[in-house]
């Protein structure tokens, strides 16, 4: 009688059977008391393998940690997300725990304040992370975004000194991603979109409205304020989890706090049950045109 295996099934085995190749090589110099005998699942499937390695301590402990050591293999993702985390590099603590979560394909954001602008772009493609500029816009001339914001109703020629010095900041990103708390779009805003066109650099915006109805501009509403409690990030992201499985693609920013870096690794993990991927900002175009 012969059994079928799927395409995910093959490869995570042939994974698995490097892995226990490895063990067994490793095992020469190795006292037998140190090798465990661990059953590990195989992702999308109901069949499993039994692998002797050559780790210390329990056997829980050592099934999860092969385990996170495995890649997960999907072929073909129902749907993507872009996670955005905002203010990357005004804070190099913070900045520095967004890439110790080990979250592949993470975008962050630089602030246009931050100082060194190229060492965090150059860390964070070091971790396999996506580093975008950012240019904050504010309809509201008594909320204060920093001296960089662009205003509405502000002479032109400072708020394209302005922008100028936050393109400049960012050398070397992906694009640019656009704040913009307004309820209504600005000619500001279409100030912005055409000085970054004709430089030939991506965009994308964030805000309450679609600010243009052109397709090439990535759009989100989705943004998470600063102290926000966990049952706030939870909902958060699975609000996103959820139009990403409506509409195929989502992405959101949030602020890189430890309380939200924490919950969105734990989060992320559970992405693969729904067969979804965290992918680059970037990457977003390839899903939707």
């Amino acid at each position: 009688m012969m059994t079928k295996f799927s395409l995910k099934a093959c490869v995570a085995t042939f994974c698995l059977l490097c892995l226990a190749l490895f063990g067994f090589i490793s095992s020469k110099s190795l006292p037998s008391s140190s090798l465990h005998s661990v059953t590990i699942p195989l992702f999308f499937t109901e069949e499993k393998v039994m692998v002797d390695v050559p780790i210390e301590g329990t056997q829980e402990h050592i099934q999860e940690e092969i385990i996170e050591d495995i890649p997960l293999i999907i072929d073909k993702p129902k749907a993507v997300i872009a996670i955005i985390i905002y203010d990357y590099g005004l804070s190099p603590q913070r900045s520095e725990q967004i890439f110790e979560q080990k979250i592949e394909n993470l975008t962050v954001s630089l602030s246009p304040y931050s100082e060194n602008p190229s060492y965090w772009i150059e860390t964070a493609y070091r971790f396999a992370g996506e580093p975008w500029g950012s240019v904050y816009v504010s309809a509201d001339q008594y909320k204060d975004y920093g001296p960089l914001a662009l205003l509405k109703g502000q002479k032109k020629d400072l708020n394209a000194k302005r922008l100028d010095i936050s393109i400049n900041h960012a050398t070397g990103t992906q694009g640019f991603i656009g704040y913009y708390e307004g309820n209504k779009s600005i000619k500001e805003i279409t100030h912005i979109y055409k000085t970054l066109q004709e430089k030939n650099i991506s965009m994308a915006f964030i805000s309450p409205v679609t600010p243009f109805s052109d397709h090439g501009v990535l759009h989100s509403s989705s943004i998470l304020e600063h102290n926000k409690t966990p049952k706030d990030i939870l909902s958060f992201l699975e609000t996103l989890k959820k139009r990403a499985l409506k509409t195929g693609v989502a992405f959101g920013a949030l602020p890189p706090h430890p309380l939200v870096l924490k919950n969105l690794k734990s989060w992320v993990k559970t992405l693969a049950q729904d067969s979804i991927q965290i992918v680059p900002l970037s990457a977003l175009q390839d899903y939707i045109l």
